[in-house]
């Protein structure tokens, strides 16, 4: 994973190389005036970003410590004469670090549009007060640009329809590669409200593929923390619009913390295809907590996520997966604890083939308590495809999942197999509980559900007759047989009634293992 940032990296880093001859430009007012060009009078940042458009090639800005107030106001300009600042070249902005310059928009306009696909930089500084745009509160970047953030802090901007701090679109034409590149840096504050509707998208962040481009993202040691949207994506949107779009990234070592999604999915994640777009994603090394959606998603929204490792979903609430409700392939080494949901899936629910490895679900929880039929469950998991696929849960713990029906797993359609797995239901399950553990209440197909090296403490249960489990051995039932260990076709290597204390299990923790 780590091999695939550092080589996305390493391209653009390449590509940013200044050419020969490129000029330094220095900022010397914080004002902003009427541009009359860089000279005796100083040089404000818009004049050094006009000198740097009309000399062509890579330049870079160097910006001082301080307050750089953008006040001419003027929005539709885009000569770069008033409101946001228009870059039409390679360019490169650096300033004295997040905590010494700010470049702050008094007028309602955003403060950078990138024109053209070209290769720009933000580096060590701060932007806020971006608004009255409907696109890209702080940013705006179309026209298929590279586009590189590090050390930077996008806060407390808005727009009225996509992406409260930053707009990136690839479209259709040409032969750039639009590329967008974040390393530590922090969206924080912004909002995408619209103020006639409620399809804004994208509080932080919305990123936008269309046409025969390839757009390549990456994302890196980054925090996304109390950003709004009122649709969907409450820190970010990532979408495909047909299907010549191909999107593929990396998101490694991020914070996502406290976004929300105020009438719709993806508290902190949207991931949206429309005719037949392509996105793959990864997921490392991050951190998902107490995010929040309306709808689907506390954390992720929609497909496809290829692969979520050592990652945490805490706390995370949504109507439908409070963390995750989403096409992901595999999840390994990750933790989903005291994630919330109203209907179904109190961490995850998925829709698709899914692998979970070496990871730990515990005290998720389905609030829907009064409901006794399948139209909810799943404390921990609702494995809900359309199809018939497979749920393969291998070397995991489930322990004090909470919902009325399918404790841990609630099975609608498809294959349940589980293989060194512990399930431990949790010290008070609801009254009149289907499933302390599991549910299977399959609706379309014909199913087969195998264990083996597992341990269950709790109870299964079925929507009518029994399911007997297949290819079933070196299991424990503690407290009966409600899940079929002893049929008569398994083999005689699985204990069934065993006492709880028998099992001298202790309570979950930290025993330096990755579960």
């Amino acid at each position: 994973m780590r091999r695939l940032f550092a080589a996305m990296l390493g391209l653009v880093l390449s590509s940013l190389a200044p050419f020969a001859g490129a000029l330094d430009i220095s900022v010397t007012l914080l004002g902003d005036p009427t541009p009359d060009g860089c000279g005796t009078n100083g040089c404000s940042l818009r004049e050094a970003i006009q000198l740097a458009n009309a000399l062509g090639g890579a330049d870079r800005i160097l910006l001082p410590t301080g307050l750089i107030e953008l006040s001419l106001a003027g929005a539709g300009d885009d000569a770069n004469a008033s409101g946001d600042l228009d870059i039409a070249d390679d360019l490169e902005i650096v300033g004295a670090g997040s905590a010494a310059t700010t470049v702050v928009q008094l007028v309602a306009d955003r403060v950078f549009d990138v024109r053209s696909p070209n290769i720009v930089t933000l580096r060590d500084f701060r932007i806020e007060g971006g608004r009255g745009v409907d696109r890209g509160g702080a940013i705006q970047a179309a026209f298929n640009p590279t586009l590189k953030l590090d050390g930077m802090v996008l806060a407390s901007n808005s727009a009225s329809a996509k992406g409260g701090a930053l707009y990136h679109e690839g479209t259709t034409g040409g032969f750039a590669l639009p590329r967008l590149l974040l390393t530590d840096t922090v969206f924080t504050d912004n909002e995408v409200v619209d103020p006639v509707g409620t399809n804004a998208a994208g509080g932080a962040l919305y990123m936008f593929a269309s046409g025969g481009n390839a757009f390549y993202f990456g994302i890196q040691n980054c925090v996304f923390e109390n950003n709004r949207a009122e649709g969907n994506g409450g820190a970010m949107l990532i979408e495909a619009s047909n299907v010549q779009s191909d999107v593929n990234g990396a998101i490694e070592d991020t914070l996502f913390s406290s976004n929300v999604a105020q009438t719709e999915s993806g508290g902190a994640l949207t991931v949206g295809t429309n005719n037949g777009g392509i996105i793959r994603i990864r997921v490392a090394d991050s951190s998902f907590q107490d995010n929040a959606a309306a709808v689907t998603g506390g954390a992720i929204e929609g497909g496809k996520i290829t692969r979520i490792e050592r990652s945490d979903f805490l706390g995370n609430t949504a109507a439908i997966g409070g963390a995750l409700n989403v096409v992901v392939d595999r999840v390994e080494d990750s933790t989903f604890c005291d994630n919330h949901a109203i209907l179904q899936g109190g961490a995850i629910r998925a829709i698709a083939d899914l692998t979970i490895e070496r990871s730990t679900f515990c005290d998720n929880l389905l609030t829907n308590t009064m409901t006794a039929n399948d139209t909810v469950g799943g404390g921990a998991i609702r494995f809900d495809p359309p199809v018939t696929a497979a749920l393969l849960i291998e070397r995991s713990t489930f322990d004090a999942n909470v919902a009325r029906v399918g404790g841990a797993l609630s099975i609608t359609r498809g294959d349940l197999r589980l293989r060194g797995t512990t399930l431990v239901e949790p010290a008070s399950p609801p009254a009149g509980s289907l499933g302390t553990l599991i549910r299977y209440g399959v609706v379309s197909s014909t199913p087969t559900w195998s264990l083996s090296n597992t341990l269950l403490i709790g109870t299964c249960s079925y929507t009518s007759t029994p399911l007997d489990p297949d290819v079933t051995a070196n299991n424990i039932e503690s407290g009966g047989d409600t899940c079929r260990l002893t049929s008569s076709f398994l083999p005689i290597a699985n204990q069934v009634n065993v006492p709880a204390a028998s099992v001298m299990l202790g309570p979950l923790a930290d025993n330096g293992g990755p579960t």
